[in-house]
């Protein structure tokens, strides 16, 4: 048995972990997401920054967005989008459907929600096999465990970055990264 980690139940692990449920007398398999809901960047939150549980919000879509690629080059080979759908689809038409994958192959069963992962270290075993030693914490009770993998898949998306440029601290404006953006009447004169 291959024990697989996954990190993150956004698109990409979904798809991940679909395919290694798929083989269940190969894989042993565990999708850690710290929010409480599939979908990473395309889960739609109003709020920015942090969660109740001091968990940054993945969310990087704002309240009307579309995609910018059609439905057709976006969709998943064996569970393409519903032919109802617009080719440039909504935020939330997008979720939907990464819900639907995740209860059609049945992932969920996969899924520990409310986990971040803190740490990832590569261990050698007496085998000599490389190993990796997962630490991961509740975001609710922040008991933290670690588990031996012989895999590690991760499916997060980028993190944000600011870029140091010199007198930013003092700029007397909002100085905001595209992630925190939802709404276009906030910045209307």
């Amino acid at each position: 048995m291959i024990y697989v980690a996954v990190i993150g139940a956004g698109a990409a692990g979904l798809c991940v972990g679909r395919y290694l449920a798929a083989q269940q007398d190969v894989f042993s398999a565990v999708i850690y997401e710290q929010s409480s809901y599939v979908g990473g960047t395309w889960a739609y939150n109003e709020k920015t920054g942090l969660d109740d549980n001091g968990v940054s919000i993945p969310s990087k879509v704002y309240s009307n967005l579309r995609t910018n690629l059609p439905k057709q080059v976006m969709g998943f080979p064996d569970f393409p989008f519903p032919d109802e759908v617009s080719s440039y689809m909504t935020h939330a038409q997008v979720q939907r459907h990464l819900e639907d994958y995740a209860d059609h192959f049945s992932v969920r069963n996969l899924i520990q929600f409310n986990t971040q992962v803190v740490r990832v270290t590569p261990k050698v075993q007496e085998n000599t096999k490389e190993k990796w030693e997962v630490t991961v914490k509740d975001v609710r009770s922040e008991k933290e465990t670690t588990s031996i993998f012989d895999a590690v898949v991760c499916c997060i998306g980028k993190v944000p970055k600011i870029p140091p440029i010199p007198g930013i601290n003092e700029f007397p404006g909002l100085v905001l990264h595209s992630q925190d953006y939802r709404h276009p009447e906030d910045y209307k004169d």
